[in-house]
């Protein structure tokens, strides 16, 4: 048969390996450029991952910036009490003065005095109230701020988990072409 020329619808032994060549050379193109497209999707994910990683520490400072000004407020609102108790104090002695002079006593010298004071407590414990209220204020902005930076990480989170799926999906997609290349190459090679 070497002196016949090849049938028509069969190549010639030159043309048939310059198709083989060109389709093992296009698929290993193929390989690679699932593989890059792979290297992009998982670099894609490291990235929203360490966004995420950003979010989340993040809503920690803020949380722990909440839990200070919670406890700054319950250390304020602690004192009130106490400012309470002391105009209480003042309010008895007040009475008593004021008892004295029903009584028939003498007046004492320092009743205005009494009233000063009182109402001295009375703006402390409105000063108290109003900067324990502005702590809460606070901590309930930086808890809300703290939630939403834990939304964030967590979007961030799924479009990472998305690409690294994607990246993985080509891997396989990839290694699963090698094989089937592998497997051509080995029926050509017995040919």
């Amino acid at each position: 048969m070497s002196g016949q020329p090849p049938l028509p619808n069969q190549p010639a032994n030159g043309q048939n390996s310059l198709a083989k060549t060109r389709l093992f050379s296009q698929e290993y193109a193929d390989i690679a450029k699932l593989r890059e497209e792979s290297q992009k999707m998982a670099h894609r994910a490291m990235k929203m991952h360490l966004k995420a990683q950003k979010y989340l520490t993040a809503m920690e400072k803020y949380r722990h910036k909440a839990t200070v000004l919670k406890e700054k407020a319950a250390i304020v609102r602690d004192k009130i009490p106490l400012v309470e108790d002391r105009m209480k104090e003042l309010e008895d002695e007040l009475k008593l003065g004021a008892a004295a002079v029903s009584s028939g006593g003498v007046r004492p010298r320092d009743q205005s005095n009494l009233h000063v004071k009182i109402r001295k407590c009375q703006e402390k414990i409105v000063a108290l109230q109003r900067r324990s209220a502005a702590y809460e204020t606070r901590a309930t902005h930086a808890m809300s701020i703290s939630s939403q930076k834990k939304v964030t990480s967590d979007i961030f989170q799924e479009k990472a988990k998305v690409f690294q799926d994607e990246a993985d999906g080509l891997g396989s997609r990839a290694d699963r072409l090698v094989k089937a290349t592998e497997g051509d190459l080995t029926a050509v090679n017995r040919k």
